[in-house]
Formats: structure tokens, sequence, C-alpha cells
């Protein structure tokens, strides 16, 4: 949540929706932000987002910077 929006993340895109009027109203391209797990996303500063993965024990890293 970031005022009257929240992000949401999808295979290769983030996308803020306004939750007044559930409207989308910015869609960022990203690469490699696909993970086989539930992630929680933080926004950081701007446009640098975190995904965090509870569980990053496998080949991919608990925590990704995307933006």
């Amino acid at each position: 949540m970031d005022g009257t929006g929240v992000w949401a993340l999808t295979h290769d895109r983030l996308i803020r929706v306004d939750t007044r009027t559930g409207r989308k109203t910015s869609t960022l391209t990203i690469h490699n932000a696909w993970h086989n797990r539930p992630v929680d996303l933080w926004v950081a500063d701007g446009d640098l987002f975190l995904s965090v993965v509870a569980d990053g024990t496998n080949d991919q890293p608990p925590v990704r910077v995307l933006g």
C-alpha cells in the first residue's frame, strides 16, 4: 500500500491499483521476478521494490530488488 494505491506482483509486471476506483494507475514490466513460492512485496523507495520470500533455501535468493 502506498497512499491510495496497492501494488501487486504478477509473473512479469508490477501493477498499482487505486483502492478507491479499482483502476490500474501504473504498470511496470520487470524481468526474472517469478517465484514458485508466495512472496511479500515491499515498496522500498520510488521505483524500487523488494520481493521477500519466506523460504530462500533453494537456488533462489530470499530477497530480490525489483524496479
